[in-house]
């Protein structure tokens, strides 16, 4: 049974095959690289290494032209968090100071930042892409890599990493990788 370190995992699998092979659309990714995002996805299980030994490094730098969400030129890009700072956020996590760090900023459009409203990641482009079964397949690298890199950590602190199905709709989504955020 799948955990929400494998969805983590998984996810973070299909991204380092999206960039390998340089397919940005993360359905073709699996349909085409199946076996190849299987092995990253096993060795990252099987190593027993820890996280931040696994993920790529990032830049941090952000594009100050485009919405990373939805592409469109911005004079007036907002810089947020990119794991919103609920309530219970501000609660558990205020203190360890990821929550404020540079690490965790994006830049945003005003109509999306609006749009997300706090949202987790997948649960905003489930928002924004409401008849698409595979908005989680559309979000972009660099976005998505960032999101996965922070939220791992939420999620190990609040030792949630080995658990299923957080947000009791019976099944394992990456859905419940945002669950944390509520």
């Amino acid at each position: 049974m799948h955990t929400i370190r494998d969805i983590i995992y998984i996810q973070y699998s299909i991204i380092l095959a999206r960039e390998r092979f340089k397919i940005t659309d993360g359905i073709q990714i699996q349909y085409h690289h199946r076996g190849y995002i299987k092995s990253i996805f096993m060795g990252m299980v099987k190593s027993g290494k820890k996280w931040s030994e696994l993920i790529d490094k990032i830049d941090n730098n952000n594009d100050n032209i485009k919405c990373p969400f939805c592409g469109k030129e911005c004079d007036s890009l907002l810089t947020e968090p990119i794991i919103p700072i609920t309530k219970k956020i501000n609660e558990k996590f205020t203190s360890h100071g990821f929550v404020t760090n540079l690490k965790n900023t994006i830049t945003i459009c005003p109509e999306c930042s609006k749009l997300r409203n706090g949202l987790g990641l997948y649960e905003f482009y489930k928002k924004k892409m409401p008849n698409d079964i595979f908005y989680y397949q559309k979000i972009p690298i660099r976005i998505e890599k960032k999101y996965l890199q922070a939220v791992y950590y939420f999620h190990e602190f609040s030792n949630t990493l080995d658990k299923i199905d957080l947000d009791g709709d019976g099944d394992l989504t990456v859905l419940d990788i945002d669950y944390i955020l509520h």
